[in-house]
């Protein structure tokens, strides 16, 4: 008999359990994230060719295998079952509507299976000159999403009846978890600027939701703060204009977690937003599926949406394909100094400028007329090949200071090849002034590129100031401040939350009657916020 009612109790100790687990787990959410996705429908590679070949060479992304990528992210949304998927922008190559349609295809399957999916348009989605068909070796345009067109596309991911819009861009707000408010941002059409506009609409209702208790992030293309020294300045298109003000600005209005896509790497930067150190932005960049190393990111986030436990996946296993992660590797490999070509000719503006401002130095080792991306491109592969391959393929895969390079080991080859430069390109009488020249070129590469390059391989947010700091880029552990209510009044709150109690501050002192002062107030174990 008790053998008996002890197998029963251990029976209902088991069910008590598993019905606590659950319990404890059913409020808990999950959010997926993907960025830069580049689909290109199958559709348009009519006929495989020349044309098609060497654009394929000149470009990071396996356009070929795109479709494909994107559709093995079905079974992972059904794997892990996100509540809410982001997507930050660039979801096709060049905004062919056929792209598109491939696109909303998987983004439909994700849907049926419980998930709300959000995205926003990145630089490649809406009006792109390059969309075209590839027909061996001629090319034909393709149609391209107008911006009225891409928002009836996405009716069902972020532009519905139930999102608030911005009437300048294609901004929008909605709540796809409840206490939980995402901005989708667009930038595209003010160059990554935050119109007065923009701005006023987006802190109107995000002090409509704070008051509310409501927890806030957002999600656009552009980074919101630099992830490495001088970003602003060498990658201008990569990040938000006049991000710190801006920033400061959104985090002071409880905006501040920020998932962003565009720059291709799985990195995660930290902008204090004041001299205590208590208060942050934090921005979350994901790198692309179709681009080494092919990650994706997860995160479990707790009842209250405070806590952000995140971890990174990657792209494996595409079916008739292989491993894609390893794939998009040797394509970054096989085409690399294209890859480098391409990506000095997206950022050849600022590049330009730092020629011209230290043109006296170059002229003195014959360096002067540099006067194309090919060009320096040419010199950067002839010299630092490898040093360069370490540096990007470590600032991709996130967690800099776990890769293959150290900054110490970085300038030294640096230097070295600086040397092996100054030897093919001084005459035998000029390298007798090596120590002079020696002093020059560390100058300028101390200003120029060591603030950069130190900040990528330490994975330091802020490098050189009172405000550094490192974050893990690839299990990110975000803490939010909880979200209270706020009133403009005590006046005005809810009669059922108005009690005749008494009220203290938040270091115990009794306050006679209801508080008058702005602050944070308690009673009856309840904070108020009186603005």
């Amino acid at each position: 008999m008790i053998k008996h009612i002890s197998m029963k109790m251990k029976r209902m100790l088991c069910l008590l359990l598993s019905l606590w687990v659950l319990s404890a787990t059913a409020q808990e959410k999950r959010v997926m994230v993907m960025s830069n996705l580049n689909v290109m429908s199958p559709e348009l590679l009519v006929q495989e060719g020349s044309v098609f070949t060497e654009a394929s060479k000149l470009s990071p992304f396996m356009f070929k295998l795109s479709s494909q990528i994107f559709r093995t992210m079905i079974d992972t949304v059904n794997k892990y079952r996100p509540d809410l998927v982001l997507i930050p922008g660039d979801l096709t190559k060049c905004g062919e509507l056929l792209s598109h349609q491939t696109v909303i295809s998987a983004l439909e399957a994700m849907r049926q299976m419980g998930a709300t999916v959000l995205v926003i348009p990145g630089d490649q989605d809406i009006n792109h000159p390059d969309a075209v068909y590839y027909n061996g070796s001629e090319t034909t345009p393709a149609a391209s999403a107008t911006a009225e067109q891409f928002v009836e596309l996405y009716k069902e991911y972020g532009y519905g009846e139930t999102s608030q819009r911005d009437a300048q861009t294609l901004s929008y707000a909605c709540e796809p978890i409840e206490g939980l408010v995402v901005f989708g941002i667009d930038l595209q059409p003010t160059g990554g600027a935050f119109t007065s506009e923009t701005m006023a609409w987006l802190t109107g209702i995000a002090d409509e939701a704070v008051a509310q208790g409501k927890q806030l992030i957002g999600m656009m293309h552009r980074n919101a703060i630099e992830h490495f020294k001088k970003q602003s300045e060498i990658a201008t298109d990569f990040v938000v204009r006049d991000w710190e003000n801006v920033a400061k600005e959104l985090a002071g209005h409880g905006l501040r977690l920020f998932f962003t896509g565009h720059q291709h790497v799985q990195d995660v930067a930290k902008l204090y937003v004041n001299e205590e150190r208590t208060d942050s932005l934090i921005d979350v960049a994901t790198g692309t599926l179709t681009m080494y190393p092919t990650p994706w990111r997860l995160f479990t986030v707790n009842e209250t949406l405070t806590e952000w436990s995140g971890r990174t996946g990657y792209v494996t296993n595409v079916p008739n394909v292989g491993n894609a992660k390893v794939l998009s590797k040797g394509h970054a490999e096989a085409n690399f100094k294209n890859i480098l070509t391409n990506l000095i000719v997206a950022n050849w503006e600022p590049i330009a400028q730092v020629l011209e401002d230290n043109y006296d130095n170059l002229k003195r080792i014959h360096l002067e007329n540099i006067q194309s991306p090919e060009e320096l491109s040419d010199l950067a592969i002839k010299y630092l090949d490898a040093t360069f391959r370490k540096i990007i393929y470590a600032h991709l895969e996130g967690n800099e200071p776990q890769g293959s390079v150290t900054p110490k080991v970085a300038q030294q080859e640096i230097e070295d090849a600086v040397w092996n430069l100054l030897g093919d390109q001084l005459k035998w009488y000029e390298l007798a002034e090596k120590p002079v020249i020696n002093i020059v070129i560390k100058d300028m590469l101390s200003t120029e590129l060591y603030p950069g390059l130190f900040s990528i391989l330490t994975d330091t947010n802020q490098y050189d100031t009172p405000q550094a700091s490192v974050t893990d880029d690839l299990a990110p552990v975000i803490t939010l401040p909880r979200a209270e209510k706020r009133y403009d009044g005590l006046q005005a709150l809810p009669a059922d939350e108005h009690p005749a109690a008494t009220f203290f501050t938040l270091d115990g002192r009794r306050l006679q009657g209801i508080p008058q002062q702005k602050g944070i107030y308690v009673t009856q174990g309840k904070k108020y916020i009186l603005r």
